[in-house]
């Protein structure tokens, strides 16, 4: 009811000062399942304190429900597709890091879609999906890692041996201090979630840079290598089964790159958009990467 507006910084939630620092999102966890549950929220328009009331009303949006569908459709591909390339070709090594490699990224699409409620499943698979560990955004490294080693035969290069080791190293950091941490805090002590996170705060402020960048650097890194790797290859089998891979992954991450990209430009330019309804075709197009 225009309460907030785009902008406003968020320095409270019923008093507590570590909304400011950890992000609301921890605390609305905790609201409990009632149409008429109020909070209060204190925040800094223009440099000035005021709080407000504000009321949590259960409503359908059928935005992100189709956005949980998109996600539950691109995992069930990923598990398929990545187990097919294990039972068809199990002798080959590059078949096993695929397998690996897709069954992570099936991991972290199922993850994105516990997201949204969905009121259509029991409440346990709920529940469960809360702990499906997504290895985000090691899948992202991981991934690389297969292009680097596709197709086999070609040797990788310092360079290019160097750039993976720097992705596995700054996803590495950024699943331990986000993903891990509060996976396993949800698990044995969801109480104390807020109070590490906000213990863990200055070190998230550290790796703000790094998460921001990581998805698109990550991604031309992906398409640079699968170039240079398509002027190495010598056989023309080879050649043909890298064309096949790279057009479905110039196809799967040009949605993915574009919404990284033009998301934050966006943002800086003017007040923040809504990017749900472009997550649905980002979250279908990756699907065209294993098939």
């Amino acid at each position: 009811h225009g309460i907030l507006q785009p902008g406003d910084a968020v320095t409270a939630w019923n008093g507590d000062r570590r909304a400011g620092r950890v992000g609301i999102i921890y605390f609305r966890r905790t609201l409990p399942r009632d149409p008429d549950v109020n909070y209060d929220l204190t925040i800094r328009p223009g440099g000035v304190e005021r709080t407000v009331a504000l009321t949590a009303p259960a409503r359908f949006n059928s935005d992100v429900q189709r956005l949980s569908v998109s996600n539950l459709v691109a995992a069930a591909v990923w598990f398929v597709l990545a187990t097919m390339i294990a039972l068809l070709r199990p002798e080959l090594s590059i078949s096993r890091h695929g397998y690996i490699a897709g069954m992570v990224m099936g991991c972290f699409m199922l993850w994105r879609a516990r997201l949204p409620v969905m009121p259509w499943l029991p409440e346990w698979w709920r529940t469960a999906l809360n702990f499906v560990l997504p290895l985000y955004p090691m899948h992202l490294a991981i991934g690389y890692d297969f292009y680097v080693r596709f197709p086999p035969g070609v040797s990788p290069g310092r360079l290019w041996r160097g750039i993976r080791v720097g992705l596995y190293t700054v996803c590495g950091a950024l699943f331990v201090c986000g993903v891990l941490v509060d996976a396993v805090l949800l698990l044995a002590a969801p109480d104390r979630l807020v109070a590490v996170r906000d213990a863990l705060s200055p070190v998230d402020r550290r790796l703000e840079g790094p998460a921001a960048l990581v998805y698109p650097l990550g991604g031309l890194a992906i398409l640079a290598v699968m170039a240079r790797n398509y002027g190495a290859v010598q056989r023309e089998e080879d050649r043909r089964r890298l064309r096949w891979v790279l057009w479905g992954t110039v196809v799967g991450l040009l949605p993915v790159l574009t919404l990284q990209v033009v998301a934050p430009l966006m943002q800086i330019a003017g007040p923040p958009i809504d990017v749900t309804r472009w997550n649905l075709l980002v979250n279908l197009a990756t699907v065209a990467i294993p098939i």
